[in-house]
C-alpha cells in the first residue's frame, strides 16, 4: 500500500527474553536479526520514500508482566539492566545497518515505548522512561498515553515534556522526537462524540508538543469484557465508520487541502512550525 511510515512492534527469534539479565551471547542474536531485518529494509525499499519505525509494545508492562503499579518489587535492577540492554544492542544494529548499506530514499528508525509516565516515572519510581531511556541512545521515544487520559489537558503536555527531557541528545534527527504511539477510548464507556472530543485534545496537543506521530488505537476492536466489544475502534461491529473515523477523515482532507495550498503560494513545503499552524487550524470542527 502506498504508506510512507510505518510504525512495527519489532521482536527476535532467538534470544532468551532479557528481564533475567541479557548476556553478550543474547545480545548477539538479537543484534544478529534485527540487523538482518533493517539491512532487508534498506535494500528492498531503497528509493520509495519510505521510513520504518521499529520498536515494541508497551515497556512498563515488560517490565511489570504482573501488571502491578501498586508496588516497584518487581522490578528489579536486572531488568531494568537487561531492557537497557536490549535497547541498546537494537539500536547499535540498526545504526549499523544504515552505516554499512548502500540505500537512498528510504530510512529505519529504532524506538521505546513507555506507558506508565505520570504515576510511575514522574515521580522516580522504577520504569522505562526514569529508569530506562536516559541510559539509551534510541532514535525515538513513543507514550502509550493511558495514564494521562483522564486528564488530558494537565496530564498529557506534562508526560510529553517530560519524555523529551529524559531522551538523550542524538545529532541529526527532527527537532521532536517524542511520539504519541497510542491513544483510545473503549465506546463501551465512553460515547462516541465524546471519543471525538477527546481525540481532537490529543492530536492538538501532539501538535503543539511537535510530535512526529499520534496513533489512534485502533481501527478495528481487538478487545472484550466478559463476551462485550469494547469498543476500541475508527470502524464498529457492524461496519460502520464511527465519529472518531470522521474526524480523522476530515482532518485528513482538510490538512491536504491547506498543505496544497500553502505550496501552490510559497513554492515550498511548510517547516515543521508552519505545518504544526496548519495542523492545528484544519483539525477544528467545521475547518
Amino acid at each position: 500500500m502506498p504508506f510512507a511510515n510505518y510504525v512495527i512492534w519489532t521482536y527476535a527469534f532467538t534470544p532468551r527474553w532479557w528481564r533475567g539479565g541479557f548476556p553478550p551471547a543474547e545480545q548477539e542474536k538479537e543484534y544478529n536479526e534485527f540487523y538482518e531485518f533493517a539491512v532487508y529494509l534498506l535494500k528492498n525499499y531503497s528509493g520509495t520514500g519510505k521510513k520504518f519505525f521499529l520498536g515494541h509494545w508497551e515497556g512498563d508492562w515488560h517490565l511489570r508482566p504482573d501488571f502491578n503499579t501498586r508496588s516497584d518489587e518487581g522490578v528489579s535492577a536486572l531488568a531494568l539492566q537487561g531492557m537497557t540492554d536490549w535497547l541498546n544492542v537494537r539500536q547499535r544494529a540498526v545504526d549499523d545497518a544504515k552505516r554499512r548499506t548502500p540505500h537512498h530514499g528510504v530510512d529505519v528508525f529504532h524506538y521505546t515505548e513507555a506507558n506508565l509516565v505520570i504515576d510511575v516515572a514522574m515521580k522516580n519510581r522504577p520504569g522505562v522512561a526514569s529508569h530506562v531511556l536516559p541510559r539509551t541512545n534510541v532514535d525515538y521515544v513513543s507514550y502509550s498515553t493511558y495514564d494521562s487520559l483522564d486528564d488530558i489537558e494537565n496530564k498529557l503536555p506534562r508526560a510529553l515534556t517530560y519524555l523529551a527531557a529524559q531522551l538523550p541528545s542524538k545529532p541529526g534527527l527532527g527537532h521532536s522526537r517524542v511520539m504519541i504511539g497510542e491513544y483510545g477510548f473503549p465506546a463501551r464507556l465512553v460515547p462516541e462524540a465524546e471519543r471525538a472530543r477527546k481525540a481532537r485534545q490529543i492530536i492538538r496537543i501532539g501538535l503543539e508538543s511537535g510530535c512526529p506521530f499520534v496513533l489512534c488505537w485502533q481501527m478495528f476492536n481487538n478487545e472484550f469484557v466478559n463476551g462485550q466489544e469494547n469498543g476500541f475502534w475508527l470502524i464498529d461491529d457492524k461496519g460502520v465508520k464511527q465519529p472518531l473515523w470522521h474526524m480523522h477523515h476530515d482532518f485528513l482532507i482538510e490538512a491536504h487541502r491547506r498543505m496544497a495550498a500553502f505550496k501552490k503560494k510559497e513554492k515550498r513545503l511548510p517547516t515543521d512550525a508552519e505545518f504544526q499552524r496548519i495542523g492545528i487550524e484544519s483539525l477544528e470542527p467545521g475547518a
